[in-house]
């Protein structure tokens, strides 16, 4: 049974947010709550995706920054994190359409220095690669950002700073289980704290993958889109769209310890 948030509990999230991790977690009924938690970690959007109906994916973060819920969405699907209602799965191959847009307010990475993007996830990626996240041009295959799960298992992400067929800078890492049909808590970060600025990729547990780099993806301007699993709207010929589910989607423009990380992994339900 839930209970009302006292303003003790609030001054202890925020003193554990400034020390960099989270040393009392809400509780309810003995249990820590992870939707609290996320809250707890300031997001600039949370798409919880437990809707049933309707073309738009609500931003529990409380700052309205909802998404639009294109036709390569089925939503209502059984949830990967047990207490959230729902999930989101996509349609994996050539169809037209986008997947969930969301707004250039919460995909525009150029905007922080600092930043964290998370979901929970399944794949059973077979060819190619997906998108679990990704920015660009309608009819471009030039992504701002691109965060994709491959075949192999590999995880990767690349940064354009132009909107221009080379990549400026990608990290990743090769041949993990994350297309296997199980749940996966998958975060890319980037620290700005270093004076060169740092890259990471993260799965469950773990810190896969990491690098330095001064590149930034490049500006969202007029017509780019933000969109979480796939590319935007690149005709039948994309074969990039998600294979799996999404569920529990948050955006920071702030980097999320590892610490922070690891209690969100430990209180999913």
């Amino acid at each position: 049974m839930s209970r009302i948030l006292r303003s003790t509990d609030l001054r202890s999230a925020l003193r554990s947010r400034q020390r960099g991790f989270l040393l009392n977690p809400y509780r309810f009924g003995g249990a820590v709550d992870y939707h609290a938690l996320v809250l707890a970690l300031g997001p600039r959007a949370y798409y919880k995706l437990d809707e049933t109906s309707g073309s738009t994916a609500n931003d529990a973060s409380g700052n309205a920054r909802h998404g639009t819920i294109g036709p390569r969405c089925q939503i209502n699907q059984a949830p990967l994190l047990a207490d959230s209602g729902k999930s989101y799965a996509f349609k994996g191959g050539a169809n037209t359409g986008n997947a969930l847009t969301i707004p250039s307010s919460v995909g525009d990475l150029n905007a922080f220095s600092s930043w964290t993007m998370l979901s929970w996830v399944t794949s059973t990626l077979v060819s190619g690669y997906e998108n679990v996240f990704c920015a660009d041009l309608a009819g471009s295959y030039y992504p701002a950002y691109q965060c994709t799960i491959e075949t192999s298992g590999a995880i990767y992400i690349a940064l354009r700073s132009s909107n221009v067929a080379a990549v400026a800078y990608s990290i990743s890492v090769a041949s993990t289980a994350v297309n296997n049909g199980s749940r996966h808590l998958l975060a890319f970060r980037r620290d700005a704290s270093p004076a060169t600025p740092r890259y990471s990729i993260w799965l469950d547990t773990t810190e896969r993958a990491s690098g330095s780099s001064a590149v930034a993806p490049f500006a969202l301007a007029g017509g780019m889109n933000a969109v979480i699993g796939s590319s935007y709207n690149l005709g039948s010929n994309n074969t990039n769209s998600m294979s799996g589910k999404a569920d529990g989607v948050a955006f920071f423009n702030s980097y999320v310890t590892d610490a922070q990380l690891l209690a969100l992994y430990a209180a999913a339900p």
